[in-house]
C-alpha cells in the first residue's frame, strides 16, 4: 500500500488519535500524519508495512502483538500484555519521550533510539531481547535494562550522548554481550548470565556503579578497553575490598600517606601479560603510600602456569615493567602484593620475566604516498622469531598482512619498517603479533589509521529535513567530485550519486531526492579524492 493511504480500521477518529476496543489487525498507519494510539482490544499489528505512530497507549488487559516495526514519536505506555516477536521499535522523537505503564518488565526486541533533540526516560523496569542501538540520548532514570536475549546482543550507536544505564542486567545465555559504543553504569552492572566483550570501548561506573556477581563464567573481557570506577574516597586507614566489583583489594595502612580520591581502570591493553588484565590506578596522593594490594583475577584471564605468577608495575605505560613480588593465592585466584608506595599499571606475569617477551617501545602508522606505513621500535628480545602485522576494517576481525623478521635475542634498540601496499580506503586496525621460537605469541596495543583525510569542509542544510531538496556548501576539495550516499538507521543506502563540482574554490549545489524519506535519522557520507565527511541528517514530516 502506498504511502499516504489507510485502510478504514473501523474505529473511533477523534482529536487525540485512534481508539482500539476490539480485536483489529493493523497493516498500515498513514505515516504523514502520526495520531496518537490506545488499544483496548487486541491489536495484531502485521508485519509489513511498518506501523508508525505518534504516542501509544497499550490499556490494562489489552494485547499488543507487534510483528513488523514499530516507529514511536511519543511516549510509550504499556498497561497489559506487549509481544514485539523479533521486530524493531524505533523512537524517534525530538522531546522527551517516556517509556511508561503498570505492566511488568516489557520485553522488546531490537530497540532503536534517534530521537535526535530529545531523550529516552524509563519510567519502568524493561528486558532487550535483540540489540540496544543508541544514536540519541538513552537516560535510565532509576530502572532496570535486562539484556536478556539467547544470542549475541549488541549495543551499539554513534550518538555523542553515552547509553547511561541505572541498573544493567546481564542475563544472556548464550554468547554474551558486545559493546559498539561506551556505556555508562550508575548503580548496579548484575553479572546474573553470559560474557561482556568490551571490544576495545569502556564501561564507565562513574562515582557510584559496581560490578555485581562477576565470575569466572560470566565475566568482563576484551582485547582491549576497560571498566572504570571514578573518584572513590580511599582517605582513611582501612581495607577497601572490591572496589566497584573490579576484583582489586586495597588496604590502606599506617605509617604513609593516604591515596585520597581515586580512580581505577581495570584494563585489557594487550600488555602481553600472563594474565589478561591490569590496573591503571590514579590516586590524588602518590607518594611514601603503604597499601597492600590484592590483586584477584579469573582462571579464564590466565595464559601459563598460575603457581608462578608475580606483580609487575609499569610507570610508562606499559613500555617497561619491573617485578615488585608477591604472594600468589592459587586456591582464591588472587596475588598480594605488599608495601606499594606509589601507584601506576600493575598486572600479573611469570616471576623474574617482563610481561612482553619483546620490550616495544613504539609501535605507530601513518599515511604516506597513497600508502600505510608501520614503524615499531623495540629496546631487548627474548627468542623473537618473526612478527606479523594483523589488519582489520572493524577492530574486531583481523588478518594477517606481512611478515617480518625479529632478532632472536637482543639487549639494542632495533627500528622495524613495513608498508601495506593496499590499504582500506577509510580506517584501519593494526596490531603487531610477536612470535616466539616455540610457537607461542603475543599482541601490541592497536593503532587506527584513517587512510582518507577527514576534512570537514562541507556544511549540509537544512536540517533537519522536511522535504526532498537539499544544499551542500564548501570550499574546493582536492578533487572535480564527490561520491554522496545516505543511509537510513538500518544501514540501508537510500540514495547515491557523484556530484561534480567544477573548477571554483567554493561551491553550493542542490541534491533532489526522488522520494521523500521516513521520518528518522540519517547518515550522510562524501568521499572525494582525499577528504571524507559525514553528517548526521534528522528527515521530519
Amino acid at each position: 500500500m502506498p504511502p499516504g493511504r489507510c485502510i478504514n480500521l473501523n474505529t473511533s477518529v477523534n482529536r487525540i488519535g485512534l481508539i482500539l476496543t476490539s480485536f483489529v489487525s493493523l497493516t498500515f498507519l498513514q505515516q504523514g500524519n502520526a495520531q496518537d494510539l490506545t488499544n483496548r482490544g487486541v491489536l495484531n499489528a502485521g508485519a509489513s508495512p511498518a506501523l508508525y505512530v505518534n504516542s501509544i497507549t497499550n490499556e490494562n488487559s489489552a494485547t499488543l502483538e507487534v510483528k513488523g516495526n514499530l516507529t514511536i514519536k511519543g511516549n510509550f505506555t504499556n498497561n497489559g500484555t506487549l509481544n514485539t516477536n523479533t521486530s524493531t521499535v524505533y523512537f524517534i522523537g525530538t522531546t522527551t519521550q517516556n517509556i511508561q505503564g503498570t505492566a511488568l518488565n516489557d520485553q522488546f526486541y531490537n530497540f532503536f533510539i534517534s530521537n535526535g533533540t530529545g531523550s529516552i526516560v524509563l519510567n519502568k523496569d524493561i528486558l532487550i531481547n535483540g540489540n540496544l542501538t543508541n544514536n540519541g540520548t538513552f537516560n535510565g532514570n532509576g530502572k532496570k535494562l535486562t539484556m536478556n536475549g539467547s544470542a549475541l546482543q549488541i549495543i551499539n550507536g554513534n550518538g555523542a550522548a553515552g547509553n547511561t544505564f541505572y541498573d544493567l542486567t546481564i542475563a544472556n545465555s548464550g554468547v554474551g554481550i558486545r559493546l559498539n559504543k561506551n556505556i555508562e553504569v550508575s548503580n548496579q552492572l548484575l553479572m546474573n548470565d553470559g560474557d561482556v566483550d568490551l571490544n576495545g570501548l569502556d564501561i564507565d561506573l562513574g562515582t557510584t556503579g559496581a560490578i555485581v556477581n562477576e565470575t569466572n563464567d560470566k565475566r568482563i573481557y576484551g582485547a582491549s578497553g576497560s571498566i572504570i570506577a571514578r573518584n572513590r574516597d580511599l582517605g582513611p586507614l582501612g581495607d577497601y575490598n572490591n572496589i566497584a566489583g573490579l576484583g582489586i583489594n586495597l588496604q590502606v595502612s599506617s605509617g604513609g600517606n593516604t591515596p585520597g580520591i581515586t580512580t581505577i581502570k581495570r584494563t585489557y591493553t594487550n600488555y602481553a601479560t600472563t594474565v589478561d588484565r591490569s590496573f591503571d590506578i590514579f590516586p590524588t596522593t602518590n607518594s611514601n603510600l603503604n597499601i597492600i594490594m590484592t590483586f584477584h583475577y579469573f582462571e579464564n584471564e590466565l595464559n601459563d602456569t598460575e603457581a608462578n605468577l608475580t606483580g609487575f608495575r609499569s610507570t610508562d605505560n606499559g613500555v617497561t615493567w619491573t617485578d615488585q613480588g608477591g604472594v600468589v593465592n592459587t586456591a582464591l585466584n588472587h596475588i598480594i602484593i605488599d608495601s606499594i608506595t606509589g601507584f601506576s599499571i600493575w598486572s600479573a606475569s611469570k616471576k623474574s620475566n617482563s610481561p612482553l617477551p619483546i620490550e616495544l617501545l613504539s609501535f605507530s602508522g601513518k599515511v604516506e604516498e597513497r600508502k600505510i606505513r608501520l614503524d615499531w621500535t623495540t629496546i631487548s628480545e627474548i627468542n623473537n622469531d618473526y612478527f606479523i602485522i594483523e589488519r582489520s576494517a572493524d577492530g574486531i576481525n583481523y588478518d594477517g598482512l606481512t611478515q617480518v623478521l625479529g632478532a632472536g635475542n637482543s639487549n639494542a634498540t632495533l627500528h622495524y619498517t613495513t608498508y601495506d601496499e593496499n590499504p582500506l580506503p577509510d580506517l584501519s586496525y593494526y596490531r603487531l603479533k610477536q612470535v616466539d621460537f616455540d610457537g607461542s605469541f603475543n599482541y601490541s596495543q592497536v593503532v587506527l589509521v584513517q587512510m582518507v583525510k577527514q576534512e570537514y569542509t562541507i556544511s549540509v542544510f537544512p536540517n533537519p529535513v522536511s522535504g526532498t531538496q537539499l544544499n551542500l556548501s564548501g570550499k574546493k576539495l582536492d578533487g572535480k567530485e564527490i561520491l554522496v550516499t545516505l543511509n537510513n538507521n538500518m544501514g540501508e543506502t537510500v540514495y547515491s550519486k557523484v556530484i561534480l563540482l567544477g573548477q571554483q574554490n567554493s561551491f553550493t549545489t542542490t541534491i533532489n531526492l526522488e522520494n521523500k524519506l521516513m521520518p528518522g535519522m540519517y547518515l550522510m557520507i562524501g568521499i572525494g579524492k582525499n577528504e571524507i565527511f559525514r553528517e548526521k541528517l534528522i528527515f521530519i514530516e
